[in-house]
C-alpha cells in the first residue's frame, strides 16, 4: 500500500459481512490501484469471516491486524527460544532453555542486553511486550503486580527458560541464603496474565527483560 492508500475510505468496511461476498475483486483493486489483486482477493475473503463490523466482537477485541501482527510476534518470540534453547542433559543439570552461557558477565547476550536497555531499543521492546500481552485489565494487573511486590520482602518475577532468571535464583538461594518462604517467584510464561504482567513491569522500571527483582 502507498501513503494515498491509507488516506482512502474503505469502500467495503462496515458492510463486512455477507455483502462483501458480492464486491468485485476488480471493483477493489480500481478503488485501490496499488493494491495487487490477489490482496484484494484475501482481504474480501477477510472480512466476509468476520463479520459487519457494525455488530459487536464476541471474541476479538483488537482490530483484525492488530491480532495478526500480535500472533505473528508471539509466535515468532516462541520460534526463537525453542530453537535456541538447550537440549537437557545431565552436565547441563537438565536445562532446557536458552544457553547459560548468555548470563556470563562478559557474554555477547549480556552486552546486547545493556545496549536494548535505553532509547529506541526499550521502546521497541516495550512495544512488543505490549503487542504480545494484547487486551488486559490494565488496573487489574497493575494492581497484582503492587499486591505481589508488598506482599514479600523478595520478589522475582521470570521466565522459566530465562538463563539470566536461572542465575538469580541461584544467587539468592545458593549464594545469599535466602529462604525460600522470604522470596516470591512468578513465572510469566506459566502464568495466564504473564505476558501482561510483562508489559506493565516494563512501563514501571522502563524495562521487559527478566528477572525483574524487587527487594
Amino acid at each position: 500500500l502507498d501513503e494515498a492508500d491509507f488516506c482512502r475510505p474503505d469502500p467495503l468496511r462496515g458492510v463486512a459481512g455477507p455483502l462483501s461476498k458480492f464486491f468485485d475483486t476488480r471493483a477493489y483493486s480500481a478503488s485501490f490501484p496499488s493494491v495487487p489483486a490477489s490482496a484484494a482477493s484475501a482481504y474480501i475473503a477477510i472480512l466476509a469471516m468476520v463479520g459487519d463490523s457494525n455488530e459487536p466482537k464476541k471474541e476479538m477485541n483488537r482490530p483484525l491486524g492488530d491480532n495478526i501482527v500480535t500472533q505473528a510476534i508471539y509466535s515468532l518470540e516462541m520460534m526463537r527460544v525453542k530453537s535456541q534453547s538447550e537440549t537437557p542433559s545431565e552436565e547441563n543439570g537438565n536445562w532446557d532453555g536458552e544457553p547459560k552461557e548468555w548470563a556470563e558477565e562478559d557474554s555477547l547476550a549480556q552486552k546486547v542486553s545493556r545496549i536494548s536497555q535505553v532509547g529506541p531499543f526499550a521502546a521497541f521492546k516495550q512495544w512488543v511486550a505490549d503487542s504480545i500481552a494484547g487486551d488486559y485489565d490494565v488496573e487489574k494487573v497493575t494492581a497484582r503486580v503492587d499486591d505481589t511486590i508488598a506482599g514479600s520482602p523478595v520478589v522475582m518475577f521470570s521466565f522459566t527458560t530465562c538463563p539470566f532468571c536461572l542465575k538469580a535464583k541461584d544467587l539468592f538461594a545458593n549464594e545469599l541464603g535466602i529462604k525460600a518462604e522470604n522470596i516470591m517467584i512468578v513465572e510469566c510464561d506459566e502464568d495466564p496474565e504473564g505476558n501482561a504482567i510483562r508489559a506493565v513491569l516494563g512501563k514501571k522500571t522502563g524495562r521487559t527483560s527478566m528477572p525483574s527483582v524487587w527487594i
